[in-house]
């Protein structure tokens, strides 16, 4: 029997909360279809009734989630590490030593990967999504308690191999962290969900965005320069994901920014975002800041020529041939690129976009560049 690879993720999709930490989840489907897991999860909940158990048991995925009451935080933590062990000794009875550990996020998960390091000498990398290591964002690393930043300054300096999804995250936690060198190993897309058909295409000609409506994403600003487009183009639309049109309704500041061409499609389940990607012209994302951002690999899969941020990771990924960079500061830049892509859109080679875009980052290549990474580890001593 093949021993499961060992991954102790700080976020994962659970009953809760099913989204936060849903590229971690495709992550795992990509290593699954080479390599038997066992997931780890705590969740810390608000909720009155938080103490739970869920266990799971998805292909070669075994996934078992704990949910524990958020309290105290000396509580919450001495509780956290007991129920960690007590999974280490269930995984152990059944299967003995893993060959490694796979860290998603630092903090808190990274603790019990330190713990297995230091007590039986087992390797362990760490993948790292989180977008805190520049001075962008408002939850910045350097400004977290110096808890946060100690544990996580620890969980990186103990790594086997520091695996951020992009290299301009690399960049910056060498820069706020002091790690040393690192490999990029992207995010990954349902390449099933995910493709170009030139079939699919909706009559007219339609722009999606697809975000949490966060400040970060100055949804607003797209709105406000698409409605301008609507001026010189009047055949086109807006179709927005993740947003629905009575919360935009809640904010008086975006009073006056609705338009019969623009749809508010709310929180949808994920193989409808990819039907509406699908039937799209042009996918566009307008961040002060991402890591990498797996909405634009998801665009880039569909066949999407896209407008992105010229920031972070984002310039990793876009070049002439399959969108337009613009500075996310500056919306005459937001404007001019929408009017670029509709104008010239026929120059795309949207069959080719995908085409790269699915060599990159389908599970398959995704999975395999991990377990390429597993497989040059020590065994434990």
């Amino acid at each position: 029997m093949s021993i499961p690879v060992l991954w102790l993720c700080s976020w994962y999709p659970n009953r809760e909360d099913a989204f936060t930490g849903d590229f971690v989840e495709r992550h795992a489907r990509a290593v699954s279809g080479y390599r038997p897991l066992s997931i780890w999860h705590v969740r810390f909940s608000t909720q009155a009734n938080a103490i739970g158990v869920e266990n799971l048991q998805d292909g070669a995925m075994e996934v078992a989630i704990r949910y524990l009451p958020s309290g105290n935080i000396l509580m919450r933590y001495w509780k956290w590490f007991w129920i960690h062990k007590a999974l280490w000794d269930e995984y152990i009875s059944k299967y003995g030593l893993p060959p490694l550990v796979h860290v998603h996020i630092p903090f808190p998960s990274g603790l019990f990967a330190l713990y297995l390091k230091l007590r039986y000498k087992i390797p362990y990398v760490v993948t790292e999504h989180y977008g805190i290591y520049n001075n962008e964002v408002d939850d910045r690393f350097k400004r977290r308690n110096i808890g946060f930043r100690w544990i996580s300054k620890a969980v990186f300096a103990y790594a086997t191999k520091i695996l951020p999804v992009s290299d301009r995250l690399g960049r910056d936690i060498q820069h706020d962290v002091g790690i040393g060198r690192y490999t990029p190993v992207p995010n990954v897309v349902n390449t099933n969900l995910y493709y170009y058909d030139a079939k699919d295409k909706a009559e007219g000609f339609r722009l999606v965005h697809v975000s949490d409506g966060s400040s970060n994403k100055q949804v607003e600003k797209i709105i406000v320069n698409f409605m301008k487009l609507l001026q010189q183009y009047p055949t086109l639309s807006l179709h927005i994901v993740g947003i629905s049109d009575s919360e935009w309704k809640r904010y008086s500041v975006h009073e006056g920014l609705f338009n019969s061409s623009i749809f508010f499609y709310g929180i949808i389940p994920y193989h409808e975002v990819s039907d509406i990607v699908r039937k799209s012209h042009v996918g566009i994302l307008y961040s002060r800041y991402e890591t990498q951002s797996c909405v634009l690999l998801e665009y880039l899969c569909a066949g999407l020529p896209v407008i992105a941020p010229d920031t972070g990771g984002v310039t990793e990924l876009i070049n002439s041939r399959n969108g337009i960079l613009v500075n996310p500061y500056d919306d005459a830049t937001l404007w001019y690129a929408m009017c670029s892509l509709y104008e010239q859109y026929d120059s795309y080679d949207k069959v080719k976009i995908s085409a790269e875009a699915h060599a990159r980052y389908s599970y398959a290549a995704v999975g395999r560049q991990l377990c390429d990474i597993y497989d040059t580890m020590s065994k434990p001593e």
